[in-house]
């Protein structure tokens, strides 16, 4: 790369923004280098920015023990490691690791870069990018979506509600880096996820009605509302959005800025009380 393409880059990776000076992304480049510092570095602006500070304040041991930075790791391994096998027939396993490593930092940090079209990928690892298109970055970061902690903390929960069933009496509440939860958060927290998925079908419905299929719509609407940048299909990694009509392009302007606000903040607009007080 010359200066003004690494610097421009740069900005796009640290801040999760995924856009690049090409047509084709990253893969216009055609460099493991390239792939791999890019790939380090969207995962890196993925992590809380709080871990940051207690690495350069030498709190290393805080760090090892953060729930949603090990929670975090792990589901970049896995899905790395999953879309590395279905594609290693198609690449030769280390060129399959090297796209699967890439493709997941892009997709979980809601980068949307791409080094080839991973819409024609196996339905496996289809399966896994859209997965990791529900999951988001880590929060106190640049990345967008769901986010690890309210799946941490939802999945836990999860267990404390089964472990009810078998015990109806006992007391059960949710340890975050072995301190006590609170309560209010999950409740929290559901409400964003129904908010979420409420305002992602709603993005659905309107692509579908403006022409688009089903696969397009539906990851079309993930990508729009967690950030992500691209979907499958027409929206794909070779694709866009251009072909949408002019009103079905204001909804998801709204999507759009509605996910990176966190929801509630576009949201609270539409309700009579805000615009009272």
């Amino acid at each position: 790369m010359d200066f003004f393409e690494a610097l421009c880059h740069s900005f796009a990776t640290l801040g999760t923004g995924g856009f690049s000076t090409r047509g084709l992304s990253i893969g216009a480049f055609n460099s493991v280098a390239i792939d791999l510092i890019c790939a380090i570095f969207m995962v890196a602006a993925g992590v809380n920015f709080s871990l940051y500070f207690m690495l350069f304040t030498g709190h290393i041991k805080d760090i090892l023990i953060n729930s949603e930075f090990k929670a975090y790791l792990k589901i970049i391994f896995f899905a790395t490691l999953i879309i590395a096998i279905s594609l290693a027939r198609q690449y030769g396993f280390l060129n399959a690791l090297r796209h699967s490593f890439f493709q997941v930092s892009s997709i979980i940090t809601t980068t949307g870069f791409a080094t080839v079209d991973y819409d024609a990928w196996p339905p496996l690892a289809k399966l896994v990018l859209l997965t990791l298109m529900f999951i988001g970055g880590s929060s106190g970061s640049t990345a967008g979506g769901v986010k690890v902690i309210r799946w941490l903390i939802l999945k836990k929960q999860a267990k404390n509600e089964m472990a009810r069933l078998l015990f109806p009496h006992g007391i059960f509440s949710i340890q975050l880096d072995g301190r006590p939860g609170r309560k209010d958060v999950v409740y929290s927290i559901a409400g964003f996820i129904y908010c979420y998925f409420l305002l992602t079908l709603a993005t659905a419905f309107i692509a579908v009605l403006d022409g688009a299929s089903l696969t397009e719509a539906l990851t079309g609407a993930l990508a729009l509302v967690g950030n992500v940048g691209p979907g499958f299909g027409r929206v794909g990694p070779s694709g866009n959005f251009a072909f949408f009509s002019w009103w079905a392009k204001w909804f998801f302007s709204f999507a759009m800025l509605a996910g990176r606000l966190e929801l509630y903040t576009m949201i609270i607009y539409f309700f009579p009380m805000f615009w009272i007080q």
